[in-house]
């Protein structure tokens, strides 16, 4: 069974992350974070149906999300994406 992560899921990942970054730099920085979170959803779908490679998926936009979320800078965003608002 192969578990490795399909090339059309790394390539919709690393759109999610340039939208996001593009939205971020455009001002519309809740648009990227709901982008990459709409990705995390998919992701998490996929591994509920069972496909083993969701996992590693699930993990990517969850790294994503909290670079971006780091990158936004704003309570609100890094709290959405599951970065802490204290200490960091």
């Amino acid at each position: 069974m192969d578990t490795a992560l399909p090339l059309t899921e790394y390539r919709l990942l690393c759109r999610a992350v340039i939208e996001a970054c593009r939205l971020h730099g455009w001002g519309d920085t809740e648009a990227g974070a709901r982008c990459l979170l709409a990705g995390l959803a998919r992701a998490s779908r996929c591994a509920a149906a069972g496909e083993e490679w969701a996992t590693d998926l699930c993990r990517a936009y969850t790294l994503a999300l909290a670079e971006y979320g780091r990158l936004a800078d704003q309570p609100a965003i890094r709290a959405r994406c599951g970065v802490p608002t204290t200490g960091a």
